[in-house]
């Protein structure tokens, strides 16, 4: 193996750039469009019946049978050919093993407490459970069935024409120009956003454009990965401080996120699924050292501005009085198990719904696609989740999340359900289609769309609008920005 081009040589291991095509995106689809078939078949006839043990025993195993098939699915598709870990769709069913399948177990194998906190969301039973794991079945399959559907059509992204996108030479470039362009933006404006220090609202695509920090990091430790060991102090101290950076904020989204492109950065530079497992096992770590701290940080500063000082000096005192012992005295070890079960959320909106009282989160969508710089007063579109907050319980300190599927059935029943996921799919499917023409050479310019693209297939409990709707023209504006900021001449 020459230094220069580690992921080269490591994709041919596994399969022709030629060959992968719709048939590669769609693997281990089947499976998951045949289980839902049958995990919906089941609950229907439980729910027909109306009989109580049959829906217990539904709800006890179901959602078992679900996250374990979307597991198998998972390593099978990194299996097949290391690129689709680029896909969305690949995270979306990773994702959704956790949301969808663990997640409802809590009510059968959680503890009592955590089970009664859920219950004062909305007070669950056996039909109300069988209800939405039969929601997030439609929603999968309708979502899978429409992935595999897009592939029939004679649609295919245009091959990149240039064969030498993958070297180290590129990579290097990338990490320094990206670094000069984000770094003052994450330091400069998204900092003090966070805290609260500034009086005006920071359009979407400058908050797009600082997220890239993360794809600094992640161009860092693969560099470090594929031989130079210059790249280990930067990758390490950029991965350092952006989880600083996180404390500061109290979010455990911020605080992991570094850990995840170090992973995917090794993973790219050594495409071996033991790397990737690793990586994720410290990322699940990290959340776990860190969720006590934020939860805590959160319950004294609320959402609003606070002083860095103090903030600091909390944070000290936290760690240096280890009171994260009291943080679990005070909850439950499955503290984290009752945060991941959307259920109780999703069967309040769908009991709305079906009362006449439908959600109306998605009737100004058009509003994501006038900049901020032609409209400075535009309504926010990332509010939703507070406001369910605030009709729940009259607080605005937190904010809920609905779940795609759970949003769709409240905002229109059943037939937005379809539509909704629908589109998610065609979207999926687009996005993984060019992941795979571009992540397969590999074109190093994609990564910050690449990136963009696994956030969005891990984005089921977010909302339609502000995420999957409000996502696609930072796609779209990331990638023509790459193509500026690195022009490379393609062959013809």
């Amino acid at each position: 193996m020459t230094p220069h081009s580690p992921v080269k040589q490591d994709a041919s291991e596994f399969e022709p750039p030629a060959k992968l095509d719709s048939r590669v995106v769609n693997c281990g689809i089947a499976w998951m469009i045949s289980f839902q078939l049958v995990y919906i078949s089941s609950y229907l006839f439980c729910l027909d019946l109306h009989r109580r043990e049959y829906l217990d025993l539904a709800n006890r195993f179901g959602p078992m049978a679900f996250a374990l098939v979307c597991t198998a699915i998972v390593w099978t598709r990194l299996r097949r050919h290391p690129v689709l870990l680029w896909t969305p769709i690949t995270w979306f069913i990773a994702i959704s093993a956790m949301a969808f399948g663990v997640g409802p177990l809590i009510y059968f194998w959680g503890q009592d407490d955590e089970i009664r906190e859920l219950d004062k969301f909305f007070l669950m039973d056996e039909f109300n459970l069988a209800r939405t794991n039969v929601l997030n079945g439609v929603g999968m399959l309708v979502l899978c069935s429409v992935h595999t559907l897009a592939s029939w059509t004679s649609w295919r992204p245009a091959v990149p024409k240039a064969p030498d996108l993958g070297n180290l030479a590129n990579a290097r470039k990338m990490l320094f120009r990206l670094f000069l362009l984000v770094g003052p933006l994450k330091l400069l404006v998204i900092i003090p956003m966070y805290l609260g220090w500034l009086d005006f609202i920071v359009p979407g695509i400058v908050e797009s454009l600082a997220s890239l920090f993360g794809v600094v990091i992640l161009l860092a430790f693969f560099l470090w990965q594929s031989g130079d060991r210059r790249y280990a102090p930067i990758a390490l101290g950029l991965m350092v401080l952006d989880s600083a950076i996180a404390l500061a904020v109290f979010s455990k989204l911020m605080f992991i996120l570094p850990f995840v492109n170090a992973a995917i950065g090794i993973y790219l530079a050594k495409p071996r699924l033991r790397y990737l497992a690793l990586g994720f096992v410290l990322v699940a770590s990290g959340y776990m050292f860190v969720k006590p701290l934020v939860d805590s940080g959160r319950s004294r500063f609320g959402r609003h501005s606070r002083d860095v000082k103090d903030t600091v000096s909390f944070v000290s005192y936290y760690f240096s009085e280890n009171k994260s012992r009291d943080y679990y005295e005070t909850h439950s070890s499955e503290h984290w198990w009752a945060r991941q079960s959307y259920a109780s959320t999703q069967a309040y909106l769908m009991n709305s719904y079906d009362n006449a009282h439908p959600g109306n989160s998605i009737n100004h969508v058009w509003i994501v696609f006038i900049p901020r710089i032609v409209w400075p007063d535009k309504p926010l579109v990332n509010r939703a989740g507070v406001a369910l907050n605030i009709e729940v319980f009259g607080s605005d300190t937190s904010s809920l999340a609905a779940t795609i599927y759970g949003e769709a059935y409240w905002n229109g029943g059943w037939p937005m359900v379809v539509v909704i996921t629908t589109f998610i799919s065609a979207v999926f499917y687009i996005f993984g289609m060019y992941s795979i023409n571009f992540m397969r050479f590999p074109d190093y310019r994609w990564l910050p769309v690449g990136m963009m693209g696994i956030l969005y297939g891990l984005s089921v409990e977010c909302w339609f609008v502000s995420i999957f709707v409000g996502g696609i023209p930072m796609f779209f504006g990331t990638w023509y920005l790459m193509k500026f900021m690195f022009p490379i001449r393609e062959t013809r």
